[in-house]
């Protein structure tokens, strides 16, 4: 047993016969060890108990901020998507500052109480558009998008329509990104921006992957989308 044990713990293992009699001659260490350190044994289990607390309310507090968010990014997304809908841009690049205009970084940075100054919230989802585009997202996005076109008849998604879409889920994944580096940089005063360009696409990726399991909620999103701006209308093919 001693030898399985690490070795801060092997010397602190007590043997006992079984027999009533000896035991208080057995437990004499452990009580010599309690008188010793008692206090302090309290003291670490106390703050073991916090630190549990803690990480649980912490857990619930993102929980909450993540709900708050979804909201958020539904709205901003559209809005986005309005945006390259009524006017559609000339280069998928420029959505790069589209995004960090400020839209909803404010809302973000106090929703998780970010000390930063909006320069740094625009660098820190520029740095991660950039990551979403080098990684493909608009174009997988385009391609997923004439997929569903395809296989399921739909006539909808043409024209301006992919664009828009494109950039809202573009937004999607980059508002997803952003939560995840202000949750990681809670109690952080100031961006360590190199940091963020080393870790963005890892970000971006995990993020890309979360929101395409639920692809089909956004697609139903976006017609209903579609259908509320005024003079589109939506087709689909029996």
């Amino acid at each position: 047993m001693r030898a399985q044990l690490p070795a801060n713990l092997s010397d602190q293992v007590i043997l006992w016969s079984g027999q009533g009699d000896d035991l208080g001659e057995v437990l004499e260490p452990c009580s010599r060890m309690l008188r010793a350190r008692g206090r302090n044994l309290l003291l670490q289990t106390e703050l073991r108990c916090l630190e549990a607390l803690h990480g649980e309310w912490q857990s619930l507090l993102e929980g909450l901020r993540r709900q708050r968010l979804e909201g958020l990014v539904r709205r901003t997304q559209w809005l986005v998507a309005a945006g390259v809908f009524t006017a559609p841009l000339p280069s998928v690049d420029l959505l790069v500052l589209a995004v960090a205009n400020g839209l909803m970084l404010k809302e973000m940075a106090e929703l998780w109480s970010c000390p930063w100054q909006m320069q740094q919230l625009r660098e820190a989802a520029t740095e991660l558009t950039k990551a979403a585009l080098a990684l493909g997202i608009t174009e997988w996005t385009s391609q997923a998008l004439l997929s569903a076109m395809r296989l399921e008849g739909t006539t909808w998604l043409v024209g301006g329509t992919l664009q828009a879409l494109s950039a809202a889920y573009l937004t999607r994944v980059v508002a997803h990104a952003m939560a995840d580096v202000l949750a990681l940089s809670s109690g952080v005063a100031e961006m360590d921006l190199q940091a963020l360009k080393q870790q963005a696409p890892l970000l971006v990726a995990r993020a890309a992957e979360a929101e395409r399991l639920d692809w089909k909620g956004f697609l139903q999103q976006g017609q209903a989308w579609l259908l509320s701006q005024p003079g589109a209308g939506v087709r689909t093919a029996d």
